[in-house]
C-alpha cells in the first residue's frame, strides 16, 4: 500500500507546471514524512521501511532526470549535424550555379563578344536568334585540385591469408676449424651398481663324510631310503570353484590359473597372488599338473611356464560338441634356481575350467 501511494507521486511531479512543481514537492514531502512520523509514533520497527521508500523514490526521479538529459543532448547533435549537411547542400548548389554560369564566358585575351545576347546600334539589348554552334575551345588549363575529404572508418577486419610455403633450405656452410682441447673437467659422481651376474656352476663335490647315526626330526617329513634320510620338500596346490554348484571358473584374458588353495606344503615354497609358485631354493624339482577343461570347443590345452617360459604342454581334441569335458595333464623334471617361479597358463584363453580339487591339480615336488 506505502508504494502505490508513493508512485503517484512521482508522476504528478512530471507532469505538473514549472510553476507549481515546488509547492507540489513540498507538499509531498510533508505528507510522506507526516506518514513516517506517524509510523515512528506507532511501530519502530517499520522506521528502515519508511526510508528505503524515500530512497527509492529519489533514485526514480534522478533517473528519470538523467535519462531526459541525455535524451536533450542526442537531439541537440543531431540537430548540429543536420545544420552542417543543410549548409553542405547550399554550397554545393552555388557551386553548380558558378559552373552554369561559365557557359556563357569569354575566352582570355580575345576581344569581349556577347555569344547569344547582341547589343544593337542603339545600345539597347536585342534578343536575336542563337546561331550555329561554333567549334569546340582548346582546352582550358587544368584547375587546383580540391581538400582531401574526410578519411572514413576502417573496415572490418578480413581474414588471414593462407600460409606460404616454406622456402628452399639454404646451402650448408663451410665446417670450421677444430678448436683447442678443452680443460679436463671434474670427476663425476659414480654410478648406479650394476645387476646382479648370473650364477656359477656347482664346484666339484667334496668327499663323503662319516656316517651319522639315525636320529629324528621333528616338523619335517622324512623318507629313509636304503637307511638313508632324505627330507622331501613338496608343494600341491588344489582348484578354487567361483561356482560351488558347477564347480566350474571362467578363465580371463590371459588364460592364467590362480586360484589355488595350498593342501600341502612342506617348506621351501611361496605362493604368489598371481597363482604362480616361487621356489626358495636350487635344486632338481618334479613338476606336474592337471587340468579339467569343459566348454563346446574343438580344441583345449595348457601350459606349465618356468618365468613366464613355456616347460611343459599338454593339449586334446574333442571328438564332437557333446564331449565337453577335456582332461589335461602334464609332468616332468627341471632344474630351478632360487627365485623361480613355476605357474599353469591355458593356451586358449576365456575357457571353463572345473576347478574342483579332484580335477584341477598342481605341484612340485624336491628331488635333491
Amino acid at each position: 500500500m506505502e508504494n502505490s501511494k508513493k508512485k503517484p507521486l512521482v508522476g504528478s511531479y512530471m507532469e505538473t507546471p514549472l510553476e507549481l512543481r515546488d509547492d507540489s514537492s513540498k507538499t509531498s514531502h510533508n505528507s510522506t514524512k507526516g506518514s513516517c512520523l506517524d509510523r515512528e509514533t506507532s511501530t519502530r520497527w517499520r522506521r528502515p521501511q519508511c526510508n528505503l521508500t524515500a530512497y527509492l523514490t529519489l533514485i526514480l526521479t534522478l533517473f528519470v532526470a538523467l535519462v531526459g538529459g541525455i535524451s536533450v543532448l542526442r537531439m541537440r547533435e543531431l540537430e548540429r549535424r543536420l545544420a552542417w549537411q543543410e549548409r553542405e547542400i547550399e554550397n554545393l548548389d552555388d557551386r553548380v550555379k558558378q559552373l552554369s554560369r561559365l557557359e556563357d564566358t569569354y575566352l582570355p585575351g580575345l576581344e569581349a563578344m556577347p555569344s547569344r545576347h547582341l547589343l544593337a546600334f542603339d545600345g539597347a539589348d536585342c534578343d536575336c536568334p542563337a546561331g550555329p554552334k561554333g567549334d569546340p575551345g582548346p582546352r582550358g588549363e587544368r584547375g587546383r585540385s580540391g581538400r582531401d575529404g574526410r578519411p572514413g572508418k576502417d573496415g572490418h577486419r578480413g581474414p588471414p591469408g593462407i600460409p606460404g610455403l616454406d622456402g628452399r633450405p639454404g646451402p650448408p656452410g663451410e665446417k670450421g676449424e677444430r678448436g683447442d682441447i678443452g680443460l679436463p673437467g671434474e670427476r663425476g659422481p659414480p654410478g648406479s651398481r650394476g645387476l646382479k651376474g648370473d650364477q656359477g656352476e656347482p664346484g666339484v663335490s667334496g668327499p663323503p663324510g662319516p656316517r651319522g647315526p639315525t636320529g629324528t626330526v621333528e616338523g619335517l617329513d622324512s623318507l629313509q631310503i636304503n637307511r638313508h634320510v632324505v627330507f622331501a620338500r613338496a608343494i600341491h596346490l588344489q582348484g578354487i570353484p567361483s561356482d560351488q554348484v558347477s564347480g566350474m571358473r571362467r578363465l580371463g584374458f590371459q588364460g592364467l590359473l590362480r586360484d589355488w588353495t595350498i593342501s600341502t606344503n612342506s617348506g621351501g615354497f611361496a605362493l604368489e597372488s598371481d597363482g604362480n609358485v616361487t621356489v626358495t631354493e636350487r635344486g632338481q624339482y618334479f613338476i606336474y599338473s592337471s587340468v579339467l577343461f569343459y566348454d563346446g570347443s574343438a580344441f583345449y590345452g595348457a601350459h606349465t611356464n618356468i618365468n613366464g617360459k613355456n616347460f611343459l604342454k599338454c593339449t586334446g581334441a574333442r571328438a564332437s560338441s557333446a564331449a565337453k569335458f577335456g582332461p589335461c595333464s602334464a609332468s616332468g623334471v627341471a632344474l630351478l634356481n632360487e627365485g623361480d617361479k613355476v605357474g599353469i597358463v591355458s593356451v586358449y584363453p576365456m575357457k571353463e575350467v572345473e576347478m574342483r580339487p579332484e580335477s584341477t591339480y598342481f605341484g612340485i615336488i624336491k628331488l635333491n
